[in-house]
């Protein structure tokens, strides 16, 4: 538990000296600035205008946050509750894998 809320702390400190260039919306979790962090990184790294994450624990959200633009024209940020555009979902494919990306499950 020590190493994870270090790497929180260390989190926090990184980002504080390197912003993320768009809007962050949802509530702050302070003990999850990790997932902030990375979600930050992740985007500016491969140039993805926007992207929203959620977490769940045995069916509670805990975890709500959106990144960046969903419309980068209008400047309209990334609401959590924001769903990508329907693609098309190949054959042999769930629309769940293509449309929100896989879930993890961390027992």
């Amino acid at each position: 538990m020590r190493l994870v809320l270090l790497l929180a702390a260390s989190a926090v400190a990184v980002s504080a000296q390197y912003p993320f260039p768009g809007p962050v919306t949802g509530q702050p979790v302070p003990s999850m600035a990790l997932l902030d962090f990375t979600m930050e990184k992740l985007l500016t790294t491969y140039q993805i205008p926007g992207g929203a994450l959620a977490v769940s624990n045995k069916g509670a959200l805990i975890y709500a946050r959106g990144f960046g633009y969903a419309d980068t024209a209008r400047s309209t940020p990334v609401q959590p509750d924001s769903r990508p555009a329907r693609l098309p979902v190949p054959n042999g494919q769930r629309e769940q894998d293509v449309y929100c990306g896989r879930s993890a499950q961390i027992d």
